[in-house]
């Protein structure tokens, strides 16, 4: 009610920024809150530079009835961009396991050499307070 109509313009570009930012959890599923920031890798790296002087609007919710709205402003400086390119693009090269591939990994516990994932090491959690809040630090 007493809105203007979206430009074609307007609504390519949002159906665009749409697309980039649904990759990742197409191609490697359900993400819970890592989706939100994949997303935004996925239109940084699609859209680069012409976010610079751009406001993104960021949504997420829980299965709860949590939710939250952030806006990020001037996140696609140049190193930025380069990450969430090659970040996007070892994304794009993954592929969907077969079935044995998958029962191997799921039952037998076997990973195969090339599929391992590298030692962690960095932060671990150090407590969770009253509220809930995990508080990390480093190792």
């Amino acid at each position: 009610i007493g809105q203007e109509p979206v430009s074609a313009a307007a609504r390519e570009a949002l159906d665009r920024g749409l697309e980039a930012s649904l990759m990742p959890a197409r191609t490697l599923g359900n993400l819970y809150t890592a989706s939100l920031f994949c997303g935004l890798g996925a239109l940084i790296a699609a859209l680069g530079s012409s976010l610079a002087s751009k406001q993104v609007g960021l949504y997420s919710f829980g299965s709860g009835s949590g939710s939250k709205f952030f806006i990020a402003e001037g996140v696609c400086d140049e190193v930025s961009v380069a990450h969430c390119s090659r970040s996007m693009a070892a994304v794009a090269q993954l592929r969907q396991l077969t079935v044995e591939e998958y029962e191997t990994l799921r039952f037998e516990r076997a990973i195969p050499t090339a599929m391992a994932p590298l030692a962690y090491s960095g932060w671990r959690l150090r407590r969770i307070d009253s509220s809930g809040y995990r508080h990390y630090c480093e190792d």
